[in-house]
């Protein structure tokens, strides 16, 4: 009834469009938390789902097995699945040829992330891959028209501003709780009129100014591209050697003192290294997927946005084309403490460079290595930074490292082409390393880095 007495009204463009397109706002209201859903997916389980496993397993069982690692992934699943749903009825009822079917706790986990490699899947009806990007195009689209249906009041300041989609609060959207909170509006604005038969006469221009009043007024046009919306990356496809080798150019080595800022505060706990080494890794993916980089923005703004939260043991001079030398710096850190407590610290290493040191080779490094000498120390992290970024499996793989070359001309070789060096550092630099004994080879690298970590950290007995 109320639509039809509205139809009749000749004004209150922006009231049509919010009464004609309700069920759509009630889906927006869960903008939010689809993308914090998303945030959550695309953090904690990076690398960890293989696709297989993503198209078969249901989420509602998923949720249950995460939920004491995840207490809220239910939740959040529980708003995607809504807004989907919303959605889908919406466009039913508009004529849209292009529905999908609806969702439940039976849809499997693939249809929540958003895969790189993924076609929507035409005949079958289903979103594997794509569905967070349709749905989340889909709400944008919806705050943004009637945004710009209402620009054109005289209620509503036609200078608005623009928000980007990851930095949007509750209060940006244009939204409804349900579909009754828009009709006790209407209602609360209504006469009744009692003749022969009740009649009820509506103050239209009062329900329009009203309604921009409450939820239109004052918020931003969203802004959104699907480059903004992180792949979920899947364990047949993390590969972080290809994603290194993609960033390398856009890299840069931090100054001694921007080193110190970061190592000083970082967490001295296994566990927590790894949380932030992987958060790392997930900026290092995003990263390698952009056709440009924006070297000088800063890395803890972009992790921030990102995450939600601000990494503390990034200052904000701490650019972008810093991120490969933060990661190596967190490794080494982790590293170091996996040698303290009597751990494999490379098992990512290629098993055919971790032949053990046999003699003469370790009295030989004893002599060039010497407990907190400055030249050892600039061995140990050049040395390292070689092992974990030339010997790793994907690396050996695709550029085979020779294991019985010579281990200081593979590491001089090394230091001279990394990008993030320029040439007379690159020369400076391998004339400070001390001299590796000829017979080392790259098969020793784990071991000879091992050796020379004991030699520099650990005091030699007295006497």
């Amino acid at each position: 009834m109320v639509q039809n007495q509205l139809s009749n009204v000749q004004e209150c463009s922006s009231l049509k469009a919010f009464v004609e397109s309700s069920s759509a706002f009630v889906a927006v209201q869960h903008l939010p938390d689809i993308l914090r859903l998303l945030r959550i997916v695309n953090t904690q389980f990076h690398g960890k789902l293989t696709r297989a496993y993503a198209e078969k397993i249901r989420i509602g069982h998923f949720c249950h097995l995460q939920k004491n690692e995840v207490p809220s992934l239910k939740g959040l699943v529980g708003s995607f699945v809504s807004a989907w749903n919303c959605m889908v009825s919406y466009k039913l009822r508009v004529g849209d040829n292009s529905v999908l079917q609806e969702m439940s706790s039976q849809s499997v986990i693939a249809e929540f992330l958003v895969d790189q490699y993924a076609t929507r899947r035409k005949q079958s009806q289903t979103a594997v891959g794509t569905a967070p990007y349709e749905l989340i195009e889909s709400l944008v689209r919806v705050h943004n028209w009637i945004v710009g249906e209402a620009a054109g009041s005289t209620f509503i300041d036609s200078n608005r501003q623009s928000v980007r989609i990851f930095d949007i609060r509750e209060t940006d959207i244009v939204s409804l709780s349900s579909g009754d909170e828009l009709l006790n509006l209407i209602q609360s604005h209504s006469e009744y009129e009692l003749r022969e038969t009740t009649s009820v006469a509506y103050n239209w221009p009062a329900i329009e100014r009203e309604v921009i009043h409450r939820y239109i007024s004052n918020k931003p046009r969203i802004e959104f591209s699907r480059d903004q919306l992180p792949s979920y990356v899947y364990q047949e496809d993390f590969n972080l050697h290809n994603q290194m080798q993609t960033i390398n150019d856009s890299q840069k080595n931090l100054t001694a003192t921007q080193t110190q800022s970061v190592v000083r505060l970082l967490p001295y706990r296994v566990a927590n290294l790894k949380s932030k080494l992987k958060e790392l890794e997930v900026i290092i993916n995003f990263l390698s997927l952009k056709t440009h980089i924006e070297g000088e923005d800063s890395l803890a703004e972009y992790m921030k946005e990102t995450f939600g939260r601000e990494p503390e043991y990034l200052s904000l001079e701490i650019r972008i084309k810093h991120v490969k030398h933060v990661w190596l710096l967190l490794k080494y850190a982790q590293t170091d403490l996996l040698m303290k407590q009597k751990q494999e610290p490379f098992g990512g290493i290629d098993p055919q460079n971790t032949e053990a040191l046999t003699e003469p080779l370790p009295t030989q490094l004893n002599k060039c290595c010497v407990f907190e000498s400055p030249k050892t120390r600039l061995l140990l992290r050049e040395l390292f930074a070689y092992i974990i970024l030339r010997l790793n499996k994907a690396a050996i793989k695709q550029e085979a490292e020779q294991p019985d070359r010579a281990l200081e001309e593979a590491l001089q070789e090394f230091i001279m082409y990394r990008s993030n060096y320029d040439e007379e550092e690159s020369y400076q630099l391998v004339n400070e390393l001390p001299t590796l004994p000829e017979d080392l080879m790259v098969k020793h690298a784990a071991k000879a880095w091992c050796h020379i970590w004991r030699r520099f950290s650990v005091a030699p007995p007295l006497g």
